[in-house]
């Protein structure tokens, strides 16, 4: 290497470590979110504490991972051990970062020997003076990802903010980007075949589906209205005192079993809305797999792993630096996340399964059909009026600007990547009886699909299911348990960053499946 060459790596090297150094304070944000959130607490005041003692912290305590390691682990004043949870997060945020950055920016596509031009978006080849904005949207989504994974998998619970975050972000920074560019330089340099922005947006002419993401949008706002008025009931409102009907009956069936009395007649008038299952305390837990095949699926697991390195770098179909690139661009986000999740459930019980029981799960999903009337109704309206406003291509109809297209592209994305999801909660449900999935989930992939498009919010959902399931399995295998009911929200984000990290892979498979070259935004 002669001299350029070194003062060139070295100004990289300084850029990877300065957005590291943000990735990790961010990290270190998110540790307060995921700990006051659920507790309903400010995020902002009070200042950071020991939960042991309630000293407020310093600005030494409070240096992201170097302080719990100068610390080593214990409260400087009450010397209680503080959780190795706080450095994990704000590290393997701030890798995360480090791993988007080389993504789509390393110089020539390469850092330190890894490739990391396959995996480089089309629109990242214009330059980080250009297209900045689109990274900062993308690390806003990772970033609370990995908030709302850490909290559901503690709480089952996804909090609204944590949601509404990324997508505020997204409608505000994706228009305006598209403004500036347009108005710089006509167009987005480089694009996927087929598309004009960053995340997949209606074409030019495609006025419908413009009009139809506008009027979905404003018909939610509606029927946010309507219910804040309560015009319309919300779902699941009468469920807290359906639980602690049936909590304060398991807590009173033992005490009566134990003085022989008969639990009191229920009048038939109310048999509906008391009648449960016994609860899950009674039930006797499904019997763990033996060690023995334990051991030999996780014999199984690594011999496959292994198997498949050996045999592709024994054929060189694929160079050590591709496989390592391999390995830091899409394994480390992927079991990091889920790494991430295993450490953060462990501070929590069993979830409470008793929602699983509610009775009137069908009966429920009429509101919500009700309640997403207004945004069907008003997209098709919108649709047909914009279609007859501005015309089509065909007739000579306007050419939507690239800002309009932007705009169009993070509202549907936001309504395809929450509709998927909702229409799945709500034919599971009004199919097996009880609740399929959680309103939070709905919001996580509607936020998905706003910040990088409905591609991958459609793909992240299915490839979900895939993780679901392997996440499912790995849970038996390593802990002996099987959870009858899980939080699916890890599962998505999981999902969601294995499309946007391995997105040639999936191209290749959608192409092989369709016979046809398929280019992703």
């Amino acid at each position: 290497m002669d001299r350029l060459d070194w003062i060139q790596l070295i100004g990289q090297v300084v850029a990877v470590l300065f957005v590291m150094a943000f990735g990790a304070c961010i990290g270190s944000l998110l540790n307060v979110l995921v700990y006051r959130l659920p507790l309903g607490l400010d995020v902002v005041t009070p200042t950071s504490r020991c939960p042991s003692c309630e000293t407020y912290l310093t600005w030494r305590e409070n240096i992201p991972v170097f302080g719990w390691l100068l610390l080593r682990g214990k409260c400087r004043f009450c010397r209680s051990p503080i959780s190795p949870e706080y450095p994990l997060v704000e590290g393997y945020v701030a890798l995360l970062w480090a791993v988007v950055f080389l993504m789509l920016y390393a110089d020539g596509g390469k850092f330190l020997g890894l490739d990391f031009s396959a995996f480089q978006p089309e629109w990242a080849r214009a330059g980080i003076v250009t297209t900045w904005p689109i990274f900062l949207v993308v690390l806003c989504l990772f970033s609370n990802l990995v908030a709302m994974t850490l909290v559901d998998a503690k709480t089952c619970f996804i909090p609204m903010p944590l949601t509404t975050v990324p997508v505020v972000f997204a409608v505000i920074v994706h228009p305006i980007a598209a403004w500036w560019i347009e108005h710089k330089r006509g167009r987005l340099p480089f694009a996927a075949e087929g598309w004009t922005w960053a995340i997949a947006t209606p074409g030019p002419h495609s006025w419908w589906w413009i009009g139809a993401s506008i009027g979905g949008v404003v018909g939610l706002v509606l029927a946010y209205a309507l219910l804040r008025f309560k015009l319309i009931r919300r779902s699941f409102e009468d469920y807290e005192a359906w639980e602690k009907a049936e909590l304060a009956k398991a807590a009173a069936s033992p005490t009566e079993a134990a003085s022989g009395e008969a639990s009191p007649a229920v009048p038939a008038s109310t048999t509906e809305t008391v009648t449960a299952p016994p609860p899950p305390a009674e039930e006797p837990p499904p019997a763990p797999p033996s060690p023995a095949v334990q051991m030999a699926l996780r014999l199984l697991v690594i011999a496959m792993v292994l198997g498949t390195v050996g045999y592709l770098w024994y054929r060189q179909s694929w160079a050590v630096g591709d496989v390592l690139s391999w390995g830091v661009i899409v394994v480390f986000p992927i079991l990091g996340l889920w790494a991430l999740m295993h450490v953060g459930s462990q501070s929590q019980t069993e979830p409470p399964e008793l929602w699983i029981q509610y009775p009137h799960a069908r009966r429920e999903m009429l509101k919500e059909l009700l309640y997403l009337a207004p945004a069907i109704s008003l997209a098709m309206a919108g649709g047909a009026l914009a279609l007859r406003v501005a015309g089509s291509e065909a007739t000579g109809g306007a050419t939507a600007p690239l800002w309009l297209m932007a705009l169009s592209g993070v509202l549907l994305g936001y309504l395809i990547g929450g509709g998927i999801v909702w229409a799945t909660r709500i034919f599971g449900s009004l199919g097996f009886g009880k609740e399929a999935m959680g309103l939070g989930d709905v919001h996580m992939m509607a936020a998905v699909g706003a910040c990088i498009g409905w591609t991958d919010a459609v793909l992240g959902f299915f490839g979900a299911a895939i993780v679901g399931v392997m996440l499912a399995l790995l849970g038996t295998v390593f802990s002996g348990k099987f959870r009858k009911a899980m939080p699916f929200g890890p599962s998505l984000a999981l999902g969601t960053m294995l499309v946007w990290f391995a997105k040639p892979a999936f191209e290749a498979f959608l192409s092989f499946l369709f016979k046809a070259e398929v280019n992703l935004p």
